[in-house]
């Protein structure tokens, strides 16, 4: 084969006549091939030579691409196109903490390790359903973090490509994201145009989205192929960052559990009334977010007085609506009207993914304390209960009988 640079009428990188991309991550280099066995190479991304995953061959047309690691194993990832980031197809979504998603890996890789028994069939199950296309498993930021900071590299390398492998590109919105939109939504007059988020997506970097930490790779070429070149990217650059031989050492927040854990406190102190626990709660939860609502008034349109009245009168209210904020905050003061509870800094990863989560997706799996903690907010609110704290219990529920293979196809 010989490398050409676009000629005077001929396709250039993302052209209509290129079918093939083939991505060498360690060089950052990026071949497309046409159908005449010529290919025009292009730059799409910082070299990465110590990168755990080498390459990525994708097919232009097909809603997929194929990565490779460093041992060889072949990583199949979805992408989304402009017209539909998200194509669930009908598939039910379960998010799993990095807790399940640690049985899956010992299913996998050790099954002889987990028990009892009928965890290690469900674990089985889960596997087979969403390699089959049946159902949907999405990584999240904190899945991500909590797993890049584990010191036990063959441990970390056989949970981050189980994740890999299972998710396939998947991921669930920055939280941050998704309460700035359910802010959005709830202060709008026009909740058709202000619409609830889509939590479960394949747009480039949506885990970091809120965090200035997604970037383009396809700058330049048409759009449609600009978005598959940026999947593909961001992609590969999270999943290396959990796959990668060097941990990445997990930083906590300061002083937020803290500050509830004060609060929790001064309400066992002073044996406040459920309403008035209630109220202190929505209180603090405004007072943390003012920044963004604020934000939120401003982008919808929401006057100063509007937002003011809003805040009076309806704020406590409406919140409770919101299918991520609002099980968020009825968790939060479940777990202050708990006295005997502790606050600790990780607290702050269940509540912002697990319970928000659980508002979006058709099922949850995660830690006992904050599912128990979920399932009787979830009552609470007269909301379905969907929150598991096994997997065992996940596939006894049968939320997921209707779950068939519907694996992506190629457009017409």
């Amino acid at each position: 084969m010989s490398a050409s640079a676009p000629q005077p009428g001929e396709a250039g990188l993302g052209g209509r006549t290129s079918i093939l991309i083939d991505l060498n991550h360690a060089t950052g280099i990026a071949h497309l091939f046409r159908p005449d066995g010529k290919y025009i190479e292009a730059r799409v991304s910082e070299p990465a030579p110590d990168s755990p995953v080498v390459r990525a061959v994708h097919l232009l047309g097909l809603p997929y691409v194929v990565a490779t690691t460093d041992r060889g194993e072949d990583i199949a990832i979805e992408l989304p196109t402009r017209a539909d980031p998200a194509p669930l197809r009908g598939r039910p979504v379960v998010y799993l903490d990095q807790q399940a998603w640690s049985k899956l890996a010992l299913a996998k890789h050790e099954p002889e390790r987990l028990r009892p028994d009928d965890e290690r069939d469900a674990a089985l199950w889960l596997i087979d359903l969403a390699e089959n296309w049946s159902v949907v498993l999405p990584y999240s930021g904190g899945v991500l973090v909590e797993t890049a900071h584990w010191s036990d590299y063959e441990r970390r390398r056989r949970l981050a490509a189980t994740i890999a492998s299972l998710s396939r590109g998947w991921q669930m919105l920055d939280p941050l994201a998704v309460r700035a939109a359910e802010f959005e939504h709830v202060l709008a007059v026009d909740k058709a145009r202000w619409s609830l988020p889509r939590v479960w997506t394949l747009a480039p970097g949506a885990w970091a989205q809120a965090r200035g930490l997604s970037h383009r790779s396809g700058e330049g070429l048409p759009p449609e192929h600009a978005l598959t070149v940026d999947s593909i990217a961001s992609t590969l650059a999270a999943l290396s960052s959990i796959l990668d031989v060097e941990a990445t050492p997990r930083t906590d927040p300061t002083g937020w559990a803290e500050h509830w854990a004060a609060l929790a406190a001064h309400v066992a102190e002073t044996s406040k009334p459920r309403h008035l626990t209630e109220r202190a709660v929505h209180g603090a939860i405004v007072g943390d977010a003012r920044a963004e609502l604020a934000r939120a008034a401003n982008a919808v349109g929401c006057s100063v007085q509007a937002f003011d009245t809003w805040l009076r009168s309806a704020s406590r209210q409406d919140l409770g609506t919101l299918p991520a904020l609002g099980l968020a905050r009825e968790v939060t003061y479940l777990k202050i009207v708990n006295s005997a509870a502790k606050w600790e800094s990780n607290d702050l990863t269940d509540i912002f993914y697990l319970v928000q989560a659980c508002g979006y997706a058709d099922a949850v799996v995660g830690e006992r304390g904050f599912v128990t903690l979920v399932q009787q907010a979830q009552r609470r609110l007269r909301r379905p209960v969907n929150a598991y704290k096994t997997l065992g219990a996940l596939r006894a529920s049968e939320v997921l009988r209707d779950a068939r293979p519907r694996p992506p196809a190629p457009p017409e």
